[in-house]
């Protein structure tokens, strides 16, 4: 609030009937404690600041849609995320606004990338989580989180936008597409230039600052680093020893040898798990099939005892010498599905605690809100 007269630039006085005003109030604690103020002191006017995160007319057009008349709208990912950080900003109540359930946030191409319910969505997330597929690992590579599809479709969704949709998804309690685009916003961020950098109001969403994204991927990064140093150190016994061995060469040799923070510059979480299953994961090569020799018999000489099991074990070693031998290779999946599964562990660990402090500041707006009754 400004005496009348000194109004700074920046400033936004809408002429809102009383009942326009009331209704808002009754939709914010800020916007109460700014209305009581003007009633205690009729020589101010109505002034509310913007800041960095939106400006003066996305903030009037997002306080005048508020109301039934908003149900169903469809708007651009970026522009939607603008009017949340008003949402936001102002502490409006999620709940106080029905008709933003039914938003709709469109992409560049006019498809759906956002909504409260699953069913409006394409399946056009770029980093959706698959299972490794174990049954067909031994012709091919499993497919794990860090994984990429190749659809077109998702190489055209940039993490910006993951991000603006993970911010509007936040606010407006879209669970399940904040789940999927946090995934991408933490894990497979691989920077974005100073003008790329996503203004939000919500400090969690924040790039910089103790809980912001940056600390929390290189948090991520380390413990997924100390995850496989402890599952090499727990499993370095007789039976996986030269597995473990043979681990640490192929992270050497890759010049990936100390599992530390410091030895990955990697642009992403993604990138540097993929390279870390490029150095210890090797496919089988097998060679193209083709007519047998014929082999020579000879009927007349009799059978050493034990050649068979001798065939057997030559057999064994020079498959352990060409691909890293059945067991090593099993080791090697064993591992990269542990590291799987501890990851989707902490995508849905990072979700609920982000949830559980939205809600907490939400329900701080609604006591304010229910006191001022």
């Amino acid at each position: 609030m400004q005496q009348q007269g000194n109004a700074p630039a920046g400033g936004i006085m809408p002429s809102w009937s009383s009942e326009r005003v009331q209704t808002l109030s009754n939709m914010s604690p800020l916007i109460r404690a700014h209305a009581d103020e003007l009633r205690q002191h009729p020589e101010r006017y109505w002034m509310l600041v913007v800041g960095d995160e939106f400006d003066e007319t996305t903030a009037l057009r997002v306080l005048s849609l508020i109301g039934p008349g908003s149900a169903h709208r469809k708007e651009r990912v970026a522009s939607l995320c603008r009017e949340c950080n008003v949402l936001w900003a102002f502490q409006v109540i999620p709940k106080y606004l029905p008709a933003s359930q039914t938003w709709l946030a469109i992409d560049d191409d006019g498809d759906v990338a956002g909504s409260k319910f699953p069913g409006h969505l394409r399946n056009t997330t770029r980093n959706t989580t698959y299972a490794p597929s174990l049954a067909s690992s031994s012709q091919s590579s499993p497919i794990w989180c860090w994984s990429h599809s190749e659809d077109p479709s998702l190489r055209r969704r940039s993490r910006l936008m993951s991000h603006q949709l993970a911010n509007i998804a936040l606010i407006l309690e879209w669970d399940e597409v904040f789940r999927r685009e946090m995934k991408t916003v933490v894990w497979d961020w691989t920077g974005a230039s100073p003008a790329g950098v996503l203004a939000t109001p919500v400090e969690r969403l924040q790039a910089s600052g103790d809980q912001g994204l940056d600390a929390r991927r290189d948090l991520e990064k380390r413990k997924i680093l100390a995850h496989i140093v402890a599952y090499l150190d727990q499993h370095n016994h007789k039976s996986n020893r030269a597995s473990v061995k043979q681990i640490n060469k192929d992270l050497k040799a890759a010049s990936m040898a100390k599992l530390e923070p410091s030895s990955f510059r990697h642009p992403s979480i993604y990138t540097m798990l993929r390279d870390i299953e490029g150095a210890i994961f090797k496919p089988i090569k097998r060679p193209a099939a083709g007519p047998a020799p014929p082999k020579a018999v000879n009927n007349n000489r009799p059978a050493a005892p034990g050649l068979l099991s001798k065939i057997k074990g030559m057999e064994h070693r020079v498959e352990s010498a060409v691909s890293g031998g059945k067991a090593h290779r099993e080791f090697v999946i064993g591992l990269l599905e542990n590291v799987h599964e501890f990851i989707c562990q902490q995508q849905d660990v990072l979700c609920q605690e982000l949830w559980r402090w939205r809600n907490n500041e939400v329900n701080k707006w609604q006591m304010a809100t229910s006191a001022g009754f």
